[in-house]
């Protein structure tokens, strides 16, 4: 469909459901970007693991 747009949210499930690649962001600064499913399966940083863990962890407290 080639649409750009930035989208900025803190609900994982959305952004995955919506993105085909991602930007991680932490303080302002990008930490690591990649295509949405490589990022939330393989992430690299250490933040973008822990923000993924909590995600999960709110998640599933709170469904």
């Amino acid at each position: 469909m080639n649409i750009t747009y930035i989208f900025i949210s803190h609900d994982l499930r959305i952004i995955r459901a919506v993105s085909d690649h991602i930007l991680v962001m932490q303080d302002g600064k990008i930490v690591e970007s990649g295509e949405t499913e490589s990022i939330f399966k393989y992430p690299k940083e250490l933040y973008t693991k822990q923000l993924l863990q909590s995600a999960l962890k709110y998640s599933f407290k709170n469904e």
